[in-house]
């Protein structure tokens, strides 16, 4: 039975989705020759997938019986997965894009190194929960800081593929934080509106919703009068007035929600 999880949010414990808790369960009744076999999968719709949220536990389970052997293994197939992602979604457009990968792919490896220590702050708990939005955020987050230290350096690409990153995962990495709080705490009225609010956000034009976003769910600024520090519009390729725009448009429509709430 797979090891419950102990990073906490809002005073709850981290679960993880029952699909994968079924899945992580049957992986552990598994040989290694097997659980290696199946991570070496990557078609999502093979019935032999081994979801990266299950490999990854895999991992921590070996560590945690001291299966040097077997940690090994596991965790080489799970990096390949990382790898894989980062070379498709870290655009090479951008200088140094080769280093800002490996930068991005060995702080993920250094998460290993800590957990189960004192220092542990339990991140991979996450990981385990939804293994694609969590590594989109600790993807994000690094280039965040390398696409604000390279804005004062030299120009950015035109809009390729972080643009079009922006596009593909609005919808399953960012905006299912929002998805979540659908079913978490509150009574039915409040689990309702979110859902509303949820809804709402996802039929705005895309401009629109990409400005959301950046700015209130990823963080990203508006503007500031630091040059060097990126912001939703050098993202989106648009002056700060074209989001401030944007913002007013979305929130002009979703305010219309709280009116008939």
């Amino acid at each position: 039975m797979a090891r419950p999880l102990e990073k906490t949010t809002n005073g709850k414990l981290y679960t993880r989705p029952p699909e994968i808790e079924a899945a992580t369960d049957a992986a552990l009744t598994q040989d290694l020759d097997t659980q290696l076999r199946r991570a070496l999968i990557r078609d999502t719709h093979d019935p032999e997938y081994l979801p990266s949220e299950c490999l990854l536990h895999l991992v921590r389970e070996a560590r945690r019986r001291h299966d040097d052997a077997a940690r090994d293994a596991l965790l080489l197939l799970l990096l390949a997965r990382v790898e894989a992602n980062l070379n498709a979604k870290v655009d090479g457009q951008i200088p140094g894009a080769v280093e800002l990968r490996e930068d991005i792919l060995g702080d993920f490896a250094e998460l290993f190194a800590i957990d189960g220590s004192p220092n542990d702050r339990h991140e991979l708990d996450f990981f385990e929960v939804r293994f694609n939005r969590a590594f989109f955020t600790f993807r994000a987050t690094r280039a965040r800081s390398e696409l604000a230290r390279l804005s004062s350096q030299t120009p950015l690409p035109e809009p390729s593929d972080e643009i079009e990153l922006i596009e593909q995962e609005l919808d399953d990495e960012v905006l299912a934080r929002l998805a979540d709080l659908q079913g978490v705490g509150g009574n039915p009225e409040d689990r309702l509106f979110r859902k509303q609010v949820f809804d709402a956000i996802k039929a705005l034009p895309l401009d629109e919703r990409k400005a959301v976003v950046l700015v209130h769910l990823l963080g990203f600024q508006q503007g500031s009068e630091d040059p060097n520090e990126t912001t939703a519009a050098t993202l989106c390729v648009v002056d700060v007035r074209t989001i401030q725009n944007r913002l007013k448009r979305a929130f002009a429509k979703l305010s219309k929600l709280q009116e008939v709430a």
